[in-house]
């Protein structure tokens, strides 16, 4: 795995009681992780998804562990563009996983995310679990998640569940109000606080005002402590019938979103509580106190140092923060989790160190490798952009601040062939969409005078593919928007990407070009070979157009048009001029030996594939990335053999792949990449 650790929004980790070496972790963007040697290292749960659970299964919610046994575990998934999400079950540690109830509403990745936990386990029945969907109900279980009944509270927009560490038979359930914008089919949802005095089999509303999340001490009477929003934080001493003010002594929040004061992290001890505000400021209040004091961090240390290369954590410590808990068994022994890491703290919070070793919460988008060379590496991945590594990906470095406000995400690299030094980015999100140059072998970056593109915007025109002819300096990019001179279609530069031609005739107005980093923006979207031919397509229709005039930039349809919806993948043989694979996710497989302009079917690839990479330095050899497997083709296609021993590579969740001077990397949706030698 690519050692870039950190990254994704991490929700929350917790801990086995009967065993406190193994302790689980999950992410807004990937599967749950395990670590056996309490939080020194990590890895992935979600290899065991099968193909067809891998999309909604990679947005965690919540995980609760047997107290019994740390290898059973009941845990939510879901995100709020599928609309649906699961519960599932694993007996053995997560190596196998279970759905045992499907279509309930999790939103891991989606809005209020923060908040709470949605699944809980009763303090006196380990067999007991409460669940609490978005507008499905509230579901219980009597046998250790295997079945699920709903016992009602329909149409409400959960942020908390949980049950009462000192009475039998009570739970807690918050839905605060929701803006119907907020849910994920744009309808209402009713507000409350609600408990439950048996168990969960029926509920009263204490009060329409809800918080977003509750904490129980577990002893001196178990107050309980809730945020309410922003610094809203009260204590309730009657099992959340009344509440008072408990916010004296922190500061007032900002408008912000990251700003002292606002808080959407809380935990308790045996007798006091704790909060982290969202600009990383941790409170500390006993019972009996008259306010919060500010617990000061004396020292930050990173386990491991490419965490502070990559996201400089002693400057983002507890930055969003989004759990604070406390161990049961020691009150000194903290857990916070933030936008980027794990932290531990053993003393009461005067010492912090990472313990996030091997989870990589990354949205992948693409690896490249300098043509002169191999140990020159870029790894593009959303929101925080690209990574350099130097050694052939054993380490890397990143500075956010040479490209800050200049792009969000990094989904095309191009390195030239001709031009050594020469690489080119693009991407972007929320209007910071733009292509990025360095002439100087990755030391340095700037945006290229860009003369001839239309004005760049997310959304509007932008550029989520790059492609280079082999050989020569000359550099494809393909713009979203209405195919038209100084608007979208087809551009080309021979000068290092200070001007551009349009290159865009013949093909349709609407040539559905993506728009945003998500619009299936990885994929690329135009495949150039060495003698300059190459092939596009309409995303929307699934025609394929080639370069008819290769001068002039004039395209004709290619005799292919895919039939299914999806996307397609197109490759150019970097090798043999005018040779181009095609393929589409229905499994429609189709090879080109004249430029694109005629394609013919194949039927000897039984899976769908869903990438194409040929090595540029050794002819002949390319990799098909296949439904849950990889194929491998030594003599330019004509024959392919499947990768059997992938040495634990996570192809389940998997299988984008690249391949370079015999180097295969697995670049994954949300575990970063994965990389093995084939020779």
């Amino acid at each position: 795995m690519f050692p870039v650790w950190g990254g994704g929004y991490i929700q929350n980790v917790e801990m086995s009681t009967s065993n406190p070496d193994v302790w689980y972790a999950y992410v807004d963007v990937c599967g749950p992780y395990r670590s056996d040697d309490a939080g020194l290292n990590w890895r992935p749960l979600h290899q065991a998804y099968s193909m067809s659970d891998r999309g909604r299964g990679m947005n965690p919610r919540s995980l609760s562990i047997d107290p019994r046994d740390p290898d059973s575990i009941v845990y939510a998934v879901g995100n709020n563009w599928r609309q649906s999400g699961y519960l599932f079950v694993s007996r053995d540690g997560g190596k196998t996983i279970r759905p045992t109830a499907r279509d309930v509403h999790f939103y891991g990745n989606g809005a209020r995310r923060t908040a709470g936990i949605l699944l809980d386990r009763s303090p006196f029945d380990p067999d007991q679990l409460v669940a609490a969907p978005d507008s499905d109900g509230i579901l219980l279980s009597a046998d250790n998640g295997e079945t699920w009944k709903n016992v009602g509270l329909q149409r409400h927009f959960f942020t908390d569940v949980r049950y009462d560490l000192g009475t039998r038979g009570r739970l807690f359930a918050c839905a605060p109000a929701c803006p119907a914008v907020r849910s994920a089919d744009g309808k209402p949802r009713e507000a409350g606080l609600y408990r439950s005095d048996d168990g969960g089999q029926t509920w009263r509303r204490l009060q329409e005002e809800s918080p977003l999340e509750l904490c129980q001490t577990r002893g001196q009477g178990r107050p309980l402590l809730a945020h309410f929003g922003g610094g809203d934080l009260r204590l309730s001493a009657d099992g959340g019938e009344t509440w008072t003010p408990y916010a004296q002594g922190l500061p007032q929040p900002g408008d912000a979103y990251l700003t002292a004061g606002r808080f959407q992290a809380i935990g308790a001890g045996s007798d006091f509580f704790v909060a982290a505000d969202t600009a990383g400021n941790i409170y500390r209040r006993g019972l009996g106190e008259a306010s919060w004091s500010r617990v000061v961090p004396e020292r930050l240390t990173n386990r491991d140092p490419q965490m502070e290369t990559h996201l400089m954590p002693s400057r983002k410590f507890a930055k969003a923060a989004t759990t604070i808990k406390v161990d049961p068994r020691d009150d000194r022994h903290w857990l916070l989790t933030d936008w980027y890491a794990i932290w531990e703290t053993q003393d009461a919070g005067a010492s912090w160190h990472t313990a996030i070793r091997n989870i990589c919460p990354l949205i992948s988008f693409t690896v490249a490798a300098d043509p002169f060379n191999g140990d020159n590496l870029i790894y593009g991945a959303a929101d925080l952009v690209f990574f350099v590594s130097r050694d052939g990906g054993k380490s890397f470095s990143h500075d956010e601040r040479t490209y800050a406000g200049k792009l969000g995400g990094a989904t095309s690299i191009a390195f030239s062939s001709a031009t050594r030094g020469a690489v080119f980015l693009c991407g972007g999100k929320s209007g910071s969409v733009t292509i990025l140059r360095s002439t100087d072998g990755m030391t340095t970056w700037s945006v290229p005078q860009l003369k001839g593109l239309p004005r760049l915007a997310a959304g509007q025109c932008a550029v989520y593919t790059l492609a280079e002819q082999p050989g020569r300096e000359r550099l494809f990019a393909c713009v979203s928007g209405t195919v038209e001179p100084g608007k979208g279609g087809v551009y080309v530069s021979s000068d290092l990407g200070d001007s551009w031609t349009w290159f865009g005739m013949g093909l349709p107005a609407d040539m559905s070009y993506a728009k945003s980093e998500w619009d299936s923006a990885i994929n690329p979207q135009i495949a150039v070979g060495p003698d300059g031919g190459a092939v596009t397509f309409n995303r929307r229709t699934k025609q394929l157009y080639f370069l008819a005039d290769r001068e002039r930039g004039v395209w004709e349809p290619s005799s292919l048009r895919f039939t299914s919806w999806a996307q397609p993948v197109i490759a150019a043989d970097p090798s043999v001029p005018g040779h181009f694979l095609a393929a589409c996710a229905n499994g429609e497989f189709a090879e080109s030996v004249d430029g694109g302009r005629t394609f013919r079917l194949r039927d000897d690839v039984p899976e769908r594939i869903e990438s194409i990479s040929f090595d540029a330095h050794t002819p002949g050899w390319l990799v098909l990335g296949c439904n849950g497997v990889l194929r491998l083709s030594r003599d330019g296609g004509k024959t392919f053999e499947a990768l059997t021993d992938v040495m634990g590579l996570p192809t389940g969740h998997s299988t984008r792949t690249v391949i370079d001077r015999r180097r295969l990397f697995l670049i994954t949706g949300a575990s970063g990449v994965f990389q093995r030698r084939l020779d």
